[in-house]
């Protein structure tokens, strides 16, 4: 895994690594709007990345993320989901330990196990791999513009009942593209 993460596929250059390259993290391209999205709720919301990413990709991760997001981000998180050595957290312990009111993830099975840990979620995308039915507490949203929405929605609803200026929010850049 780490292979590709050094190739030129995620690091936008022919070299084969990224010590050192200035075009680290470029490879891979964000989803329309979600820089924009993001950026508009920055005062709002305390966006956090919660990753499965093993530790191992941790470097990498980091530059994409500031190549792409930079400055968005108040914290990143790593599950190290699958990995051989370290500690593995899951995503609603993670959440949880940074106070997530909403996790935005392109994947069922960690929608569903947020959700049922009491953390909302909205679930990205029409992915073969998120096919069928949301479970109580997980949102469905195709694109940005939806997350837009449900976004002013929360803040709105937020700010109306408990004055709080900023929660955190947390999403899934596991695959890159979300």
């Amino acid at each position: 895994m780490l292979a590709f993460f050094a190739s030129e596929h995620f690091t936008g250059s022919t070299s084969g690594g990224s010590s050192g390259n200035s075009t680290v993290a470029v490879g891979i391209p964000i989803i329309a709007g979600a820089k924009e999205v993001l950026k508009k709720y920055a005062d709002r919301f305390d966006f956090h990345v919660v990753t499965s990413r093993q530790n191992l990709l941790e470097a990498e991760t980091l530059r994409w993320l500031k190549h792409w997001y930079p400055g968005v981000f108040r914290g990143v998180e790593f599950g190290n989901h699958y990995a051989q050595e370290g500690i593995h957290r899951s995503k609603p312990d993670m959440c949880k330990e940074i106070g997530a009111c909403l996790l935005i993830d392109d994947s069922m099975r960690y929608a569903t196990q947020c959700a049922s840990a009491g953390i909302p979620v909205v679930l990205f995308g029409d992915y073969a791999w998120n096919a069928g039915k949301a479970p109580a507490g997980v949102q469905r949203a195709s694109d940005w513009a939806q997350v837009d929405r449900i976004l002013s929605d929360l803040a709105s609803s937020r700010s109306s009942s408990s004055g709080a200026s900023a929660s955190s929010c947390t999403m899934d850049l596991s695959r890159p593209g979300t």
